[in-house]
């Protein structure tokens, strides 16, 4: 993450910087943060396809994560989202929580 940290801070204007560092948080779950650097990168290259594709996926993630932090904080899983089952996997992406 801190190779991915210099580029940005080395060349603002580079949109692969914010794709490297944007896949760095994804790696170890700063999902607000990927989204944050993604965007930017996004904002530099809108047309890169790569760039929004991950840029979704960490948006779907954050939400995921939000959602999560609802459920703990209701007490449970009466008070699930639907995208949430009981076993700990989001339907239909095969992720574990």
């Amino acid at each position: 993450m801190a190779d991915a940290a210099a580029c940005v801070a080395l060349d603002k204007a580079w949109p692969k910087g914010y794709y490297r560092l944007g896949a760095a948080l994804m790696a170890v779950a700063e999902w607000p943060q990927a989204v944050a650097a993604l965007e930017t990168g996004a904002a530099l290259a809108p047309g890169n396809k790569d760039m929004v594709q991950r840029l979704n996926e960490a948006r779907r993630w954050s939400e995921d994560e939000r959602e999560r932090t609802v459920v703990q904080v209701a007490g449970g899983a009466a008070h699930a989202s639907p995208r949430l089952l009981n076993s700990g996997t989001i339907q239909g992406q095969g992720h574990t929580c």
